[in-house]
């Protein structure tokens, strides 16, 4: 009986967090460029020197396709919990 319990607080524990890596990701892709800007002045901030080649490596496409791995993240997460069988 134990088993069953520990599986099923396994399932919701994946369901929760899948949840929220899709809705982090979604976020991360909608306001990519706003988070590319936001970093680049707070890079400048803090050392002016290092932060021009970061913000010149730090494009709105990397930001984007780190929101995608969060979303194919939360997807196989959700799945794997959906579907995760006692073995």
């Amino acid at each position: 009986m134990k088993g069953s319990t520990e599986m099923a607080a396994n399932n919701i524990l994946s369901i929760v967090a899948s949840v929220v890596l899709v809705a982090v990701g979604v976020i991360i892709v909608r306001y990519r460029v706003a988070i590319t800007k936001g970093n680049a002045d707070a890079q400048r901030a803090i050392n002016h020197k290092l932060a021009e080649e970061m913000v010149r490596r730090g494009t709105p496409f990397r930001a984007g396709f780190v929101g995608v791995i969060f979303v194919l993240g939360g997807v196989g997460m959700l799945l794997m919990g959906l579907l995760r069988h006692n073995w």
